[in-house]
């Protein structure tokens, strides 16, 4: 798996080993998900990093693992 992912890039690899989490804000609530369009320009590029990462992991995976790993929607958990 590793050979699909390194070449995407590092951060893509590093995404894998340390796990992805969606940018949060603080809020009189607690910590909620901070709305995509209030997202820095690196936050974005980590989301999407990411999503290639998770792309990769598909495009790697036999049939019968896509279809049990599809609803998965970060890298590390796949």
């Amino acid at each position: 798996m590793k050979a699909y992912i390194k070449p995407i890039g590092e951060k893509a690899w590093h995404s894998i080993l340390t796990g992805y989490e969606p940018p949060m804000m603080n809020t009189k609530n607690g910590r909620v998900a901070k709305p995509e369009i209030q997202w820095t320009p690196k936050e974005k590029c980590l989301a999407n990093v990411d999503s290639k990462a998770l792309y990769a992991i598909f495009y790697g995976l036999y049939l019968q693992e896509f279809k049990r790993t599809a609803k998965w929607t970060i890298s590390k958990t796949t």
